[in-house]
């Protein structure tokens, strides 16, 4: 699971890095219920917990202060209901964000000017589905992902009914 990986329809890969466009973002999240649906289904994979390690969200510091000022109710999300932090880097380049679930699993994708909320929302449904909670309300934001993040994909939860 670490590393980039690259997505099929219509994205394109640069140096390694997805590159989510507005009409490959369902399809990226309907790959990634499906890859982790597979991987709990393997008989070949033996759970790692990593209970000392705090996820991250970082990004370039261009788009992480567009996070924090249009989108601190996402990222306050994202603290409260993952634990994870949330901040910026100068390790990655322009318009590009890091999701670190743990220290094998680290995703690194590029948001599109203009695309910030998809960037956020993306991030939300990534870190939700890599952690066992993209079916589960969080308290403290009832129905937030469904409300906030609706025009991403209409099917926030899980399910597993478009896996080939």
């Amino acid at each position: 699971l670490a590393g980039a990986a690259t997505l099929r329809g219509g994205n394109a890969t640069v140096e390694g890095m997805a590159v989510l466009d507005s009409a490959g973002y369902c399809q990226a999240l309907r790959e990634l219920r499906c890859d982790m649906a597979r991987l709990r289904n393997s008989t070949n994979v033996t759970a790692v917990t990593d209970t000392q390690y705090q996820g991250r969200l970082e990004a370039h510091k261009d788009l992480m202060s567009v996070w924090t000022t249009k989108y601190s109710t996402h990222v306050g999300y994202i603290k409260s209901c993952y634990g994870y932090t949330v901040g910026p880097t100068n390790l990655l380049p322009e318009h590009k964000a890091r999701i670190k679930v743990n220290p094998r699993t680290i995703k690194t994708y590029h948001v599109n000017p203009g695309e910030e909320e998809d960037g956020i929302c993306y991030a939300i449904k990534y870190i939700g589905t890599m952690e066992g909670k993209s079916t589960t309300e969080c308290s403290a934001y009832p129905g937030f992902r469904q409300s906030n993040c609706p025009e991403q994909c209409p099917d926030t939860g899980g399910g597993n009914d478009d896996c080939q």
